[in-house]
């Protein structure tokens, strides 16, 4: 663990190994922050770096939610389409292919039994462009998962009709297509790593705060000891 994740303080890290060990380096598997590609430059020349394809979706994800919020935000906070936006935003993140459409059931804000597939459709007909970034969103998911390396590609080079939120998102992919694309093509994730930082988070919010770093690393050291 290192207390800070700047590039020079990376770097500095992994120049301690020696030069053979470095370049004996194949993958470098991260989530979407911008030093650790800077790596192969410098540190790791020989590696490929591939961006774990959860924070892709997550990412992708957080951009419909900005966009439901910017429409929700357009109704009365009394009106029956703020509730259905407000009460239901997980339906629009969900996989497709987990999508209910043959069980009936009450849903607030609806005056009669619905499945889910109808309440995803009745948020969807209230605005366009949030219409526009859940298909975009849910294409590009299904192609990651399909492993269609050539059709990611276009999907997300492709910026037409969709709504700003979703396009800003686009842009920082754009930037770091090469990497994606390795996430559908090895099968390396860093899933792991990502279940030790969520430990480590939720040990900084029982305590509230450690005194020093170095006690933080004791702490999560003799819990990985135990456990």
């Amino acid at each position: 663990m290192l207390a800070s994740r700047n590039l020079f303080d990376i770097i500095k890290y992994f120049n301690r190994f020696d030069k053979k060990a470095r370049n004996s380096v194949k993958f470098i598997v991260t989530d979407m922050n911008y030093t650790y590609p800077k790596l192969t430059q410098s540190t790791f020349p020989n590696a490929t770096v591939v961006t774990d394809r959860f924070h892709v979706v997550k990412s992708l994800n957080d951009a419909i939610n900005r966009v439901r919020i910017r429409v929700m935000k357009q109704f009365g906070t009394s009106a029956k389409e703020y509730r259905v936006l407000k009460k239901y935003w997980k339906l629009l993140l969900m996989p497709l292919s987990k999508i209910n459409f043959e069980l009936f059931r009450k849903y607030t804000g609806f005056d009669y039994l619905v499945t889910q597939q109808d309440v995803i459709n009745r948020m969807l007909g209230l605005n366009n462009e949030l219409k526009q970034a859940y298909d975009k969103v849910h294409h590009i998911i299904f192609t990651i998962n399909r492993c269609d390396a050539q059709e990611l590609r276009a999907c997300i080079l492709n910026k037409e009709d969709i709504p700003d939120e979703l396009s800003r998102k686009l842009g920082y992919l754009q930037q770091n297509i090469d990497f994606i694309i390795n996430a559908i093509i090895y099968p390396y994730s860093n899933g792991p790593l990502e279940g030790f930082n969520n430990i480590a988070k939720l040990f900084k919010r029982v305590v509230f705060g450690y005194r020093n770093f170095n006690n933080f690393k004791l702490r999560l050291n003799y819990y990985v000891l135990t456990h």
